[in-house]
């Protein structure tokens, strides 16, 4: 198992896609950190720098990007095998397509892990040096800068694992990208407004719970009391990942690649 972690990792180091992902990552924490941190004004508005929740969402910014990348990369790291037809010469060498999964499943946790660890201590390190650079107080206590750091790598890490999911069962990465981000960004964005209590318990909603905890200045994020608190929402997510995980056994268990 050792070697096949360490072939599906040196893989997923060898990709191209992988550094334009990590490319992709720092352009977002630009956009959403360093540049707001620049240009919010001081005083006066809900995202007011001197408040909790401004400085809330820049702190979180970085896990949440990189929780965005990491399901990409999760679906690359498997439907990109079939679009590429690099899967049939792996299973030659590993026909044990539970274990091949299950190493898939490792690699790509580990590296969603990183990939928020980074980004996370980038927007933490930035909010706590640009907030008072820019003449406001920090108000984030300790258990905030806690909640977040651990939000910003298990969100990413988590999102790799459903991206991983998705990928094996859709096998085309465009369409399993692209329904992914509409259930996201269209759907659970339409499903909020119309209905925000049950939509607190979809996977995106349910993955911005543990990204962004929300503090009581927040007054709960944009979805108020109809929020998840952060464990709630990372243990939601992690159902829809077990979920989603079995599926992808079962299909790929049984699934002609030739």
């Amino acid at each position: 198992m050792r070697e096949l972690i360490r072939a599906e990792s040196l893989k997923l180091r060898a990709t191209r896609s992988t550094g334009g992902l990590v490319a992709g990552l720092a352009v977002l924490e630009v956009l959403t950190v360093l540049l707001p941190l620049a240009l919010a004004p001081l005083h006066g508005g809900r995202f007011a720098l001197a408040g909790d929740f401004a400085q809330r969402t820049l702190a979180c910014a970085g896990g949440t990007a990189a929780g965005l990348v990491a399901i990409v990369l999760g679906v690359l790291g498997m439907a990109g095998e079939y679009r590429h037809r690099t899967l049939t010469p792996t299973l030659l060498v590993t026909p044990d397509r539970t274990r091949l999964l299950a190493a898939k499943a490792c690699v790509a946790a580990v590296a969603g892990g990183l990939l928020g660890a980074g980004a996370a201590a980038v927007s933490l390190a930035a909010v706590a040096l640009g907030v008072p650079l820019r003449g406001a107080p920090l108000v984030l206590a300790g258990g905030d800068v806690a909640a977040i750091a651990v939000g910003g790598v298990l969100y990413p890490a988590l999102a790799a694992l459903l991206g991983l999911g998705i990928g094996a069962v859709v096998r085309d990465p465009v369409v399993a990208v692209s329904g992914m981000l509409a259930l996201f960004f269209v759907v659970e964005t339409v499903l909020t407004a119309v209905a925000p209590g049950p939509a607190r318990w979809l996977p995106g909603q349910a993955g911005s719970a543990l990204a962004f905890p929300a503090g009581p200045a927040a007054e709960g994020g944009p979805l108020g009391g109809h929020v998840l608190d952060q464990a709630t929402g990372g243990l939601t997510l992690a159902g829809y990942v077990a979920a989603v995980g079995v599926a992808a056994l079962l299909v790929t268990r049984r699934r002609d690649i030739t």
